[in-house]
């Protein structure tokens, strides 16, 4: 299945009025993503190799998991992000288990991020607070 967006550029006050939840908003924000870590190896077969990653997003670290190819690169890269999953059930690169295996065994580097307050990411207290109430928006 194909998804479609429509990509238009937005003006100043037409960026502060949208839903903090929508793609037109997340699409005007900077995400910065840096200082990416290899952790330990979770997992090794002959097709690709599972680390436990970390990143910082702001002034938070989140963590996640990495599918690396075997054999030489340049792979192409996929971040899969995962749905809601409740945090009192979530661990470590839960969801999409699946297809993180199949697009690792056919070549792309595959990163789950866990979210804010999921797993081993940093706690953001305002984050569920902030997230329910643009979902009120909707």
């Amino acid at each position: 299945m194909l998804l479609f967006v429509p990509v238009y550029a937005l003006d100043a006050k037409t960026s502060a009025s949208l839903n903090p939840v929508s793609l037109p908003y997340l699409m005007e924000k900077d995400f910065d993503g840096r200082d990416l870590k290899l952790g330990k190896v979770l997992d090794k077969n002959k097709y690709y190799t599972r680390y436990y990653i970390t990143y910082m997003s702001g002034n938070l670290k989140i963590s996640g998991i990495m599918n690396v190819p075997a054999g030489k690169g340049p792979f192409p890269v996929l971040i899969l992000n995962h749905g809601y999953i409740n945090t009192k059930y979530y661990t470590n690169g839960r969801g999409l288990k699946r297809e993180q295996d199949y697009l690792a065994k056919r070549g792309y580097v595959v990163i789950h991020p866990d979210y804010r307050n999921h797993a081993y990411s940093d706690k953001d207290p305002e984050h569920q607070t902030k997230l329910h109430m643009a979902m009120l928006k909707m």
